[in-house]
């Protein structure tokens, strides 16, 4: 089943932790429990190993953490993502708890480079980062 981002806090519906209840089988006034945004505040993360977003799409979608000397960089996909006015990735968020607001949010300009430094944040096997293309929408970490 898919998950769903709440693109007001980074609040992550997981249908597996919501015991199965799947995203379009929720009432239509149900709301964030993190930030009470409403249930068309929320868009799909796609993942590796769709069949719409197959071949190559995926290899520039999927955010990539690494350790940086100061804190984390998050790469936007194995093979760079194009960084135009026409296709760019809008911004990056990084967190641990999916259930809880996102640590941290690191906008994107086109022309600049497909990645994000989060200075601030040490680095942690459990973080998660998530990006939004301005064409193919939500993409999740591995």
């Amino acid at each position: 089943m898919k998950k769903y981002y709440c693109l007001g806090c980074g609040f992550v519906y997981n249908p597996a932790q919501e015991g199965g209840v799947g995203f379009n089988n929720l009432p239509e006034d149900w709301v964030c429990p993190v930030c009470g945004a409403p249930k068309s505040s929320f868009e799909v993360i796609h993942e590796k190993g769709e069949e719409q977003t197959g071949g190559e799409a995926q290899e520039k979608h999927v955010p990539v953490i690494e350790k940086a000397q100061k804190g984390v960089k998050v790469k936007i996909g194995l093979v760079a993502h194009p960084m135009t006015p026409e296709h760019y990735i809008e911004w990056v968020d990084l967190r641990i708890d999916p259930k809880g607001p996102r640590l941290k949010r690191v906008e994107l300009l086109p022309d600049s480079a497909p990645e994000a430094i989060f200075e601030d944040i040490e680095y942690s096997k459990d973080l998660k980062a998530y990006q939004h293309c301005n064409i193919h929408g939500i993409w999740e970490s591995e």
